[in-house]
């Protein structure tokens, strides 16, 4: 394929450039320092958080009251997936950001031109006396299937040292009462044996009492739901340390079966809603011993059931859908120099997913991808280099609904780096897309900002 001169010319330019500034970093003595390897390393704890807050924050989904997934419940396009990899964060930081207690990190990335992807991730903590501590944490994130923000608070009891028991309290407040969860964690952390956690979430514990009381109130409320099974969820999270160069995680996760009534005006019940979901995630890496190079696999299942009935039970109200996200990723990154980063991934995805009604409908798709990237960090100077990556991507989904996702695509990246030394490193950039079925081959911009307060 033929670029146009002007795309040429720039890709010439910014070669020259590349090269006049490579050979000046390393005409200097002191080779700067992009990351360090003692802080490297993929952690799972982001992927299963990204899990619960689906499940905690009902008000992120398209439909509140819907399936947990909901992954083509509005308008989807080839490139979505790819777009939310090309605008994430690198694996080599994801540990270093679970263990992290002041930090902020955001992305955004250029979906069309009315439309910009975005997370937007704060971590503030403080110690407050004796052996208690206070964390808030906010998280947003807006997609084509998310609208998510969310504050949360949460207060640990740990004793000095690393060995021992802990407690947390943690609360997510929402404007909407019905909203508004608890959760306590009970853990233990073992130390060159690993940690283990048990997280019990309150789902909506003031739901009930809330619409108890506005319903007495003149007006009466319109709508009211209330909750006929305990609103509980549990979440058991294993972390191994690290021996001979190994570190593994599994996590579990379940949502037993719960329903709730929805009453309209009046006060006469007219819908029941059922949810029942289970997850399960895990993880490998491995480190090379005397060299910075990291293997890992990771795996992870979601799996929801969602009903919805009239009291009546009529026929033409009954729906079922179940859906399913099963999901492996192989990855590796190296530093070979303190100055450089490099990663690649591969990730396969598959999403079935089953409707049964209204009435006799029944409906099945398939829908499976793989995509895969690679991805390198190079810093010339003590504040400035440069970020490059390359990903395919193949997707296939069949059957009804239609959804038009399936392509098959190529997407290069190129960014600037800069880094503040002062914990802040900002990479900005542009996509490229060589395929003929663009009629331009700009991909959209975006860039990801990372602060370390710690």
């Amino acid at each position: 394929m033929r670029f146009p001169c002007f795309i040429r010319i720039l890709i010439a330019g910014i070669g020259c450039l590349l090269a006049v500034m490579a050979s000046s970093a390393s005409a200097r003595a002191e080779t700067p320092t992009l990351v360090h390897a003692d802080e490297l390393g993929f952690t799972m704890d982001e992927d299963w958080r990204q899990v619960w807050r689906r499940v905690l924050d009902r008000g992120g989904r398209p439909d509140p009251t819907g399936p947990l997934q909901q992954r083509f419940a509005n308008e989807q396009y080839p490139e979505h997936q790819t777009d939310q990899l090309v605008g994430d964060f690198m694996l080599a930081h994801e540990a270093d950001w679970a263990r992290s207690t002041n930090q902020i990190r955001f992305w955004i990335h250029s979906y069309n031109a009315l439309e910009l992807g975005n997370e937007t991730q704060m971590k503030m903590g403080h110690e407050i006396g004796g052996d208690w501590r206070l964390d808030f944490r906010y998280d947003g994130l807006d997609n084509r299937v998310t609208a998510s923000h969310m504050v949360t608070g949460e207060f640990t009891w740990a004793p000095e040292g690393k060995v021992g028991p802990y407690t947390t309290i943690l609360i997510n407040p929402r404007l909407e009462k019905q909203d508004t969860d608890l959760a306590v964690t009970v853990g233990y952390n073992a130390g060159r044996l690993g940690e283990a956690r048990l997280r019990i979430f309150a789902l909506d514990p003031f739901a009930n009492a809330s619409y108890a009381l506005a319903s007495h109130r003149k007006p009466p409320a319109q709508l009211i739901w209330k909750q006929i099974d305990l609103p509980l969820a549990f979440s058991l999270e294993l972390l191994s340390a690290e021996w001979r160069g190994f570190h593994g995680e599994l996590y579990l996760g379940s949502l037993p079966t719960q329903r709730r009534a929805l009453y309209l005006g009046g006060l006469v019940e007219k819908y029941i809603r059922e949810d029942l979901v289970w997850t399960l995630g895990g993880m490998l890496e491995w480190k090379m011993p005397d060299y910075p190079l990291w293997v890992g696999a990771t795996g992870l299942v979601v799996t929801d059931r969602w009903k919805t009935f009239n009291t009546d039970d009529v026929a033409a109200t009954r729906e079922r859908i179940a859906e399913r996200t099963v999901q492996t990723r192989a990855y590796a990154f190296i530093t070979p120099r303190k100055d450089m980063l490099f990663e690649t991934q591969l990730r396969v995805t598959a999403r079935p997913e089953s409707i049964f009604g209204p009435g006799d409908l029944h409906t099945e798709r398939e829908d499976n991808e793989y995509i895969f990237g690679a991805r390198g960090q190079w810093l010339f100077s003590s504040w400035f280099g440069t970020e490059l990556s390359y990903w395919h991507s193949d997707r296939l989904a069949i059957g009804p609904p239609v959804v038009s996702v399936n392509d098959t695509g190529d997407r290069f990246v190129t960014r600037f780096l800069f880094n503040t030394g002062h914990g802040m490193l900002v990479s900005v950039g542009a996509g490229w897309d060589p395929s003929p079925r663009r009629s331009a081959i700009y991909a959209g911009g975006g860039g990801t900002i990372t602060i370390d307060f710690d």
